[in-house]
């Protein structure tokens, strides 16, 4: 019937494997298609796709500005691809972190809580900002309140460190967690280092679990050390720690391959039974 928000959706599904396979071409017709008809959202996945060559031959030039006009409409997806275009440089596009944060800005001016969590962090390594870490914190805080997955493990990182604020690795602890709960990968790997630190005193099960949770998020391979780090783990910690994954699962699941094989796949099935709607991720 020619709804725009529609053409889009059929190509997010398709992106991201959400119901059928992974079709990057065919999800590009769909974005290519909303972006025609002047849709923000279409603009954007169809902008991202052509600049970093996801499924298409790579066109920065195109790809960049169907982005900044989809950030001129107002839509804070594209001001958030925008500012990590330009805080890092990249397909030729030369680094200008001041604009990235311009962008940011603007995000967080119409309550984006990934603009936050992004502003919180150009803040905490002054990055187009002055240094600051209170600011840091305040923008982390809000986005985590919001329900943005990332901000938590932002927190975490500054309770544990000791940066702005007062250090304290319960809290940091905790916020690990809640971000794993989200589907943070590097949350989850940041937990089980910080029971690592532990050393003899270490729960050798709970970091197998949080390096499991690490390994089965880890969609795009962004993190190798988790699969490696779970491999080092003797067969009594991951026996424990697969035996208590599978005691969360409402449902049975295959007990096929190694052990390392098994804690991922369940870790991935107990993170999908309490997340079932994928979009809020």
């Amino acid at each position: 019937m020619g709804h725009v928000r529609a053409v889009f959706e059929l190509g997010y599904l398709n992106a991201t494997g959400t119901g059928m396979p992974v079709n990057r071409k065919q999800a590009n017709t769909f974005y290519a298609a909303a972006s025609d008809k002047g849709d923000p959202y279409g603009m954007t996945s169809w902008g991202r796709a052509l600049f970093n060559g996801y499924g298409v031959d790579r066109d920065a030039t195109k790809g960049l500005d169907l982005l900044l006009k989809a950030a001129a409409m107002g839509h804070t997806y594209a001001m958030n691809d925008l500012a990590a275009i330009f805080t890092e440089g990249r397909n030729g596009v030369p680094a200008d972190p001041a604009r990235a944060v311009a962008f940011l800005k603007a995000g967080v001016e119409r309550q984006d809580m990934y603009s936050m969590n992004l502003l919180g962090r150009n803040y905490l390594a002054g990055t187009g900002v002055e240094k600051d870490p209170k600011s840091a914190l305040e923008l982390f805080q809000k986005s985590m309140d919001l329900g943005q997955p990332y901000a938590p493990g932002s927190l975490a990182r500054m309770y544990r460190d000791g940066v702005g604020v007062q250090q304290d690795l319960a809290e940091a602890q905790r916020l690990f967690e809640v971000a794993t709960d989200r589907g943070d990968q590097s949350a989850a790997y940041d937990r089980a280092a910080l029971e690592l630190q532990r050393g003899d005193k270490a729960d050798q099960p709970l970091a197998v679990r949080y390096l499991a949770f690490a390994a089965a998020l880890d969609v795009r391979n962004e993190i190798p050390d988790a699969k490696a780090t779970l491999a080092k783990f003797g067969a009594k910690a991951k026996t424990a720690a697969l035996k208590q994954l599978r005691g969360e699962l409402k449902s049975k699941i295959s007990a096929e391959g190694s052990l390392d094989v098994q804690l991922v796949k369940t870790a991935r099935a107990v993170w999908e039974q309490a997340n079932p709607r994928r979009d809020l991720f």
